[in-house]
């Protein structure tokens, strides 16, 4: 008896402790969710604290201009840009000039903390440059943020999946009745993770679990390129989708993002070069510069740094 009290005991405690971290959880979910509702994003750029104004992110959302498609075409183009963080003392990009050709398959690497993410969320609209440009097809994207944003998809390194079914992982955010499941399975089959639910009793409508519990880590960030794919992007941006994966399922990864090139374009910022070695392009970044650009054949031969990075 006095070991069964202590036994219970033990969980009441637990489970009290539980109970207090939904419910501090829950206050906090409502406070962000209120933030999240009443206030636009802000710019990382240090301007609100010198003109005493606050700063939106769209500040400026224009129409395109005349004779201008809202889907890339040509080229992504930056031209002289830069930007430091508030506070900071160096440049996280410094004078940054590339060209980036609509269908190809394009890498930026580095050392870590050489301003590639930093680079990538200029290239995306979601930092504005302090000086210098980012042109789709000659227009600015800052002037047009809807139109650049429609056409652009991201899989970050750690995807959040939702415990709910795979056709609403997919076509993340939209409501349940608005969803194609035609769309959904070509996103799939393109970023070769159909076949896991094509045998699936529950099809499409298979729960993935807590946090994707259902899958492998490879066919979670499988997954989430299906859900970049869902409305067929002109651009997709891969930041260190496989940085968390071992080696073979690296590759299995790698070989799906490598096949999308030709019919979009795809950029992939990678610290472990064994995803880049396909690429058109390969950019290196250090301390906010471009260091040497080419394939990476090119670069093993030209670049010491890219041979450190190599391994050799």
């Amino acid at each position: 008896l006095g070991f069964a009290g202590l036994r219970v005991t033990a969980a009441a405690s637990r489970l009290t402790d539980a109970f207090q971290q939904m419910r501090q959880g829950t206050d906090a979910r409502r406070r962000l969710m209120s933030a999240v509702s009443t206030a636009a994003p802000q710019l990382l750029s240090g301007s609100g604290e010198q003109t005493g104004t606050r700063e939106t992110y769209r500040a400026v959302d224009l129409p395109l201009p005349e004779g201008a498609t809202p889907t890339l075409s040509r080229e992504i183009r930056l031209e002289h840009v830069a930007f430091a963080y508030p506070d900071s003392a160096r440049q996280a990009v410094a004078d940054v000039s590339l060209e980036i050709p609509s269908g190809k398959f394009v890498a930026l690497c580095g050392p870590s903390g050489g301003g590639k993410s930093t680079l990538a969320l200029l290239l995306m609209g979601l930092l504005r440059a302090q000086s210098g440009r980012v042109l789709c097809d000659g227009w600015d994207v800052q002037n047009h943020l809807s139109a650049w944003h429609g056409q652009i998809g991201h899989v970050g390194q750690a995807p959040f999946m939702a415990p709910r079914s795979v056709r609403e992982n997919v076509a993340f955010g939209l409501p349940s009745d608005q969803i194609d499941d035609a769309a959904v399975w070509r996103a799939l089959e393109t970023a070769a993770v159909a076949d896991i639910f094509r045998s699936h009793p529950a099809g499409l409508d298979a729960v993935l679990g807590e946090d994707g519990a259902l899958l492998s880590g490879g066919q979670r960030q499988r997954v989430a390129i299906a859900r970049a794919l869902y409305h067929d992007p002109a651009v997709l941006v891969f930041d260190e989708a496989t940085a968390a994966l071992d080696t073979v399922t690296e590759r299995e990864v790698s070989a799906a993002i490598a096949r999308l090139r030709g019919g979009r374009t795809v950029i992939a910022i990678a610290h472990r070069l064994t995803t880049i070695e396909t690429a058109d392009t390969i950019h290196l970044i250090d301390h906010g510069r471009v260091l040497a650009s080419g394939k990476y054949e090119e670069l093993l031969a030209q670049s010491d740094k890219f041979r450190e990075m190599a391994g050799l």
